[in-house]
């Protein structure tokens, strides 16, 4: 009796297991956020995704589980009439692994919801680099901004591999590079990360 009690219990946890890593139900906010969004809703403000034209900002994250792509939501906090702006992943050797296409930065748009639909793309569990991009320098979405500790804590982060950077390698034509070349740590030039959700 007490070998079919443990019996039950192993495949029961292995089955919650299985339904909690689901890539059909997760979801995960900018820099792999996997968490409800109302833990960090606080801290969101408009950010800055980059501080020059077409520049390329990346952080590196880890998913925990598989996650399929499919559409990426945004809203835009502070625009510019004819600009454009893009998030994409990166994999850990700095290839490109999907590109949102260009999100519309008019300021008719602020505040306003936009989604892209993206080739679907399962991401396994693994190390990636989140990258925010857009061709006109004040362009903001809505992102967690770090406030005035971010360049210390960027600092430290970056202390033994680049983790929050710069790409050599420019946007162009509203899309993001092949490849994002050099990264240059972000010092006292460090903006804030953008939270688009990605989701199947």
């Amino acid at each position: 009796m007490k070998t079919s009690i443990r019996l039950f219990a192993a495949v029961l946890f292995f089955t919650v297991t299985a339904s909690l890593n689901s890539s059909a139900q997760a979801v995960f906010w900018g820099p792999g956020l996997t968490e409800n969004m109302h833990g960090f809703a606080n801290g969101l403000t408009g950010v800055t995704l980059s501080t020059t034209a077409n520049e390329v900002r990346v952080r590196q994250f880890t998913l925990q589980s598989s996650v399929t792509i499919g559409h990426i939501t945004t809203m835009l906090e502070n625009g510019a009439y004819s600009t454009t702006f893009n998030f994409g992943i990166y994999d850990s050797s700095g290839n490109l692994l999907l590109d949102s296409g260009p999100f519309n930065g008019s300021p008719l748009l602020q505040g306003m919801v936009q989604t892209a639909s993206v080739t679907s793309i399962t991401l396994s569990a693994g190390t990636y680099f989140f990258a925010q991009s857009a061709d006109y320098g004040t362009i903001q979405t809505v992102g967690l901004s770090g406030n005035g500790s971010l360049p210390a804590a960027q600092a430290i982060a970056n202390a033994v591999t680049t983790r929050f950077a710069i790409a050599a390698n420019a946007a162009s034509g509203g899309a993001l590079p092949s490849t994002l070349g050099t990264l240059t740590a972000e010092g006292s030039n460090a903006v804030g990360s953008a939270t688009p959700l990605f989701e199947p």
